[in-house]
């Protein structure tokens, strides 16, 4: 083997080809749209983590501030929106919303204790 350089054996040359084929066909390859492509980046997934961090803060306050608001006027409006949206900042990683939904079904079990006495009184 050493007195031809240029000689492959036939494993060589496989695993050649099928080290370009898996290249062109990841250069080629139609994405459909919307779906976000995948890099190995290091630091585009940091930022990428970042922002999807973030995104759960503002429904997670918002939930919250419906949540607390159940408390006063149409508790049985509010309450379930608070617990919905806080549900879903909760999946985006925001301890608001955590908290949205735990003031939400407190919000909404004092409405159906203290609903009864409204009627009375």
């Amino acid at each position: 083997m050493a007195d031809r350089p240029n000689q492959h054996t036939d494993e060589e040359r496989r695993v050649s080809k099928l080290d370009h084929d898996e290249e062109v066909a990841a250069e080629f390859s139609p994405t459909p749209a919307g779906i976000p492509i995948r890099t190995n980046n290091k630091e585009h997934n940091e930022r990428e983590g970042a922002d999807t961090e973030n995104s759960g803060v503002g429904l997670g306050i918002t939930a919250l501030i419906l949540a607390v608001l159940s408390f006063f006027m149409l508790p049985f409006l509010l309450a379930p929106a608070g617990i919905i949206i806080g549900a879903i900042a909760a999946r985006r990683g925001s301890s608001w919303g955590i908290w949205a939904v735990a003031v939400g079904i407190i919000a909404v079990i004092v409405s159906l204790i203290v609903l009864p006495f409204r009627l009375i009184f």
